[in-house]
């Protein structure tokens, strides 16, 4: 099924919202959500990609994901 005209509206408006509270993380934070959801790696992948142990990655991951969770709840306020 195809969304409607005003579904698309929405979910746009919604990627919008989740970019611009992106941009606010710190680079780091942006660059292992980026490849976590944008490229689909593993955390063990993004550990190799960064150099990282693999447990940072998830530590890393979890805080920032966290992070953009309560700016994205903050602005709903």
């Amino acid at each position: 099924d195809e969304p409607l005209p005003e579904e698309w509206v929405l979910r746009e408006e919604r990627v919008q919202e989740i970019r611009a509270h992106l941009k606010t993380l710190p680079e780091r934070e942006q660059e292992i959500i980026a490849l976590k959801f944008g490229f689909g790696l593993t955390n063990r992948r993004i550990a190799k990609v960064l150099r990282m142990k693999e447990s940072t990655v998830g530590s890393a991951l979890h805080r920032a994901m966290i992070k953009l969770r309560r700016k994205m709840e903050e602005e709903k306020k």
